[in-house]
């Protein structure tokens, strides 16, 4: 993920731009590799990345509403599972 991409056309620091052009070089590698599927438990990365972001829900006062389907085999229309995020 790049954070933050108009700050760094923006400045003029060789560093920053050299940063970003090494993470372009770095996405179109990874885009020519052989795509592994694993499977993965939504769950526990949607808690990790919950509370990783503690601080900002609880300052933006943000409820997090995570729904998880009890037929785990079975996936909605759209492929993924129905998650709420309401403020």
């Amino acid at each position: 993920m790049i954070s933050g991409g108009t700050e760094i056309l923006s400045a003029p620091h060789p560093d920053k731009i050299d940063d970003l052009i090494n993470s372009f070089l770095k996405l179109s590698r990874i885009g020519r590799r052989e795509l592994v599927l694993e499977e993965i438990d939504m769950g526990s990365l949607v808690r990790t990345l919950v509370r990783s972001f503690a601080k900002q829900i609880k300052e933006y006062d943000i409820l997090v509403n995570i729904g998880i389907s009890a037929d785990r085999g079975r996936q909605s229309r759209n492929g993924a599972d129905r998650q709420q995020y309401s403020r």
